[in-house]
């Protein structure tokens, strides 16, 4: 019963669909300091017990459609230290009505920090009923996001952390 994966520095490049459909007793998966470009879609499906996704420092530039599907357990998803430019409405494919169908309603923290994030779509964390941490962290030289985003479906966000240059921090506690 395999409850932690740790696959740290192993020149890994993609991760294919299905790639871990038969560790169904994951709890916590660790894919850093790789060279991971491509997650296909449904690259985690089986993992629906994963608690922790870790996939920082790659160079992951963008997040296709479903690549999250099947993780409905996930509480913390650290995508930091990456390529990704944009965060699209279908990026966490949550984008459900009502919380209890959505497809990652168990999400209660995104670290998205020294990615190279230069939009985030209105809607793009809609149906994520239970995250409370968003952290966007930027290198000192990155340009602000080009357009404001909408947080209103952020129904639970309890703090969003925005660090836009070297020694300048935008905290903003929020509460219910």
């Amino acid at each position: 019963k395999l409850t932690t994966l740790k696959l740290i520095n192993m020149h890994i490049t993609d991760i294919q669909s299905r790639s871990f459909v038969y560790l169904r007793k994951l709890k916590s998966l660790t894919i850093n300091c790789n060279n991971i470009t491509d997650l296909q879609s449904g690259a985690f499906l089986g993992l629906a017990n994963l608690i922790k996704l870790d996939l920082s420092r790659n160079e992951i530039a963008n997040l296709s459609s479903g690549v999250f599907d099947g993780l409905g357990g996930l509480r913390y998803l650290n995508l930091s230290h990456n390529l990704i430019s944009e965060i699209n409405f279908w990026t966490f494919a949550a984008f459900k009505e009502d919380c209890n169908s959505a497809v990652m309603k168990s999400l209660n923290s995104i670290d998205l920090s020294f990615n190279r994030i230069g939009k985030i779509h209105d809607e793009a964390f809609r149906g994520l009923c239970s995250l409370e941490f968003l952290i966007i962290r930027f290198f000192y030289d990155h340009q602000p996001i080009s357009d404001s985003f909408n947080l209103s479906y952020a129904f639970s966000l309890r703090r969003l952390e925005i660090y836009e240059y070297w020694g300048s921090i935008t905290t903003y506690a929020l509460y219910n």
